[in-house]
């Protein structure tokens, strides 16, 4: 799946650091210039869930991912984003309700600094 090719490319591109500026400098250049079909987007979150890098990032922007609805691909298992307790790549689907539509979502954990990197599809 080009997802986990993704994520893996980020894990592995040694960008990585202590240095948080220069981690999510790399990060939010990554969401902004990575183009998938279908309207997909890459994003990265803490771990409240909330948006912290994405493309074309608005600082005064504020969305918690934290409270949306994910299951597994089948729609079974429900819990909340931020719920989800794992370091290993993990592939769900997310309910929007507000919003009336669902996406897959492929997540990793990135470094120490507890922050996920999603791709969106």
């Amino acid at each position: 799946m080009i997802w986990i090719a993704i994520l893996e490319n980020i894990k592995y591109s040694g960008n990585f650091s202590e240095d948080e500026d220069g981690m999510m400098k790399y990060l939010q250049s990554f969401c902004d210039n990575i183009e998938l079909s279908n309207n997909g987007y890459v994003c990265v979150v803490d771990n409240s869930g909330k948006l912290i890098a994405y493309p074309d990032y608005d600082p005064d922007y504020f969305e918690s991912l934290g409270d949306v609805s994910v299951s597994d691909i089948q729609g079974e298992n429900v819990k909340t984003f931020k719920d989800i307790n794992t370091n290993e790549i993990f592939s769900e689907l997310a309910n929007y309700a507000d919003a009336d539509y669902s996406d897959i979502i492929v997540s990793m954990l990135v470094g120490e600094l507890g922050k996920r990197v999603q791709v969106h599809q």
